[in-house]
């Protein structure tokens, strides 16, 4: 595979590029240290030393990944491989949270529930005034914004180390660590069941990929958990396992709601099979799933049910309209030359588009293939995309984590120049706003898409 212009390197052995890449992923300890030297103390890095030094890291990380990933040696890379960045992360684990805060707002709403023993949807962190991640916490009157799982997977490190928040923060890392590798092995099985050529390089691809590590290892953020729950999912959908498929949505679902995306392109994958296999509509499947599943998701917030507040945190980004989403560019373009428009306009005309080409999608999805392959797993990348790209309310990198393994196994051209820069446009958030970042990734893959096309390369990888 070419990688921007990266093939004359490869006269160097795989061993010291796969040594390049892993001693790449440590050397992202250094921010941590020269954050403490410097005295920074915001998240994101403000400091210009601190940015400064950041942004060498990712320039020297990402040469490290593609040399690493596009090197045909790759192709023998095994999930066993994947321990020694699981060793890396376990000491990056320690370091606290670099661009986001997160991790200290799942911390304190764990704490809610397992010390104080009160619901997160029901309290917010001011009524704690004396807690030790108090002073941490920024969004001081949001009740929690997640799903019931996710509260009782960020209760067990508060209750684990009580005192200590070095001690809370890599206990959660930890437990990231573990769905980060359950989510590796379950790709890696998505991979060998659909037969997927350069195997070992789509698996690399993901299972390395800079967005996850960062998310990962250094902010800790809860997406890891979903994005694993959706890729069991999505593993037993592919074997035609439809109530361990939807019983794992569910669980993706509990921890953030917005795994909802591709469960109408699972219903009707599984819908298409059942009915060609019955040959009739099958309402007893669907009867039993919905049952099955509803029962679970109330079972999962029945102990810290809190009424309408439980979404509260939700309902209050109702009338966002945020400085770094892809719409406002389209307000702050023309307010640059005196012209201003409506924000209540724009909002609107992008979730209509999204919801237009969402039904396009899924009428795509409908008249499509049988089995869900590269295409099927385009659209549902496609549908991540749009939605990034329409979303009004606060932009993050964490919410990039939910497309990245439909991306690697859908058909895009130049893949890994396509995952390069939506890893960086997710990375480089603590730079430059987001919306900045994502018109510069589509230029740049625009630009290449074109070169490819008109100057006969191939563009499929």
């Amino acid at each position: 595979m070419e990688v921007l212009g990266s093939e004359g390197l490869n006269v160097l052995p795989f061993y010291l590029k796969r040594a390049y890449y892993f001693a790449s992923v440590a050397s992202l300890g250094l921010i941590a240290w020269v954050s403490w030297h410097f005295g920074e103390t915001n998240l994101p890095p403000l400091l210009p030393v601190v940015r400064n030094l950041t942004l060498a890291l990712y320039a020297n990380w990402f040469l490290s990944y593609a040399l690493f990933v596009s090197d045909p040696g790759i192709e023998n890379e095994k999930p066993s491989g994947w321990i020694w960045l699981a060793a890396i992360g376990a000491c990056l684990s320690l370091m606290r949270p670099v661009f986001s805060g997160d991790l200290l707002e799942y911390l304190i709403r764990g704490r809610m529930l397992g010390i104080y023993h009160v619901s997160p949807y029901r309290f917010i962190p001011l009524d704690f005034p004396n807690d030790l991640l108090r002073p941490y916490s920024v969004w001081v009157k949001n009740p929690d914004s997640y799903g019931p799982l996710s509260v009782y997977l960020q209760t067990l490190p508060a209750m684990l180390f009580k005192t200590s928040i070095t001690g809370m923060i890599w206990a959660y890392k930890m437990m990231i660590l573990g769905f980060y590798a359950v989510a590796v092995v379950f790709f890696w099985k998505i991979i060998q069941h659909l037969r997927l050529a350069s195997a070992g390089r789509l698996w690399a691809m993901f299972a390395y990929c800079p967005l996850f590590v960062v998310l990962a290892f250094i902010d800790g953020h809860n997406d890891i958990l979903m994005v694993a729950f959706s890729v069991i999912s999505l593993y037993f959908l592919l074997r035609h396992q439809f109530t361990r498929a939807f019983v794992f949505w569910t669980l993706a679902f509990l921890v953030k709601y917005m795994v909802a995306i591709h469960l109408p392109f699972m219903i009707l994958y599984a819908l298409r099979h059942k009915w060609s296999e019955k040959k009739t509509f099958p309402w007893r499947f669907i009867a039993g799933q919905l049952i099955l599943n509803l029962v679970l998701i109330v079972a999962c917030f029945a102990p810290v049910w809190a009424g309408s507040d439980t979404f509260l945190a939700i309902f209050r980004q109702k009338g966002a309209f945020y400085t770094n989403t892809f719409p406002y560019l389209f307000y702050l373009i023309p307010s640059h030359f005196g012209v201003v428009l409506d924000q209540q306009f724009l909002k609107t005309l992008f979730l209509s588009l999204f919801g237009a080409g969402y039904l396009y999608l899924l009428a795509r999805c409908w008249k499509g293939a049988g089995e869900p392959a590269e295409d099927f797993f385009r659209i549902l990348s496609l549908s991540y995309l749009a939605f990034y790209l329409s979303l009004p309310s606060p932009m993050g990198s964490w919410y990039m984590l939910w497309a990245v393994p439909w991306i690697v196994l859908a058909r895009w051209n130049n893949k890994m120049l396509l995952i390069l820069l939506y890893s960086a446009a997710g990375l480089l958030g603590f730079y430059k706003r987001y919306n900045f970042l994502f018109a510069g990734a589509l230029m740049v893959y625009g630009a290449d898409w074109l070169f490819r096309r008109y100057s006969g390369k191939s563009a499929a990888e």
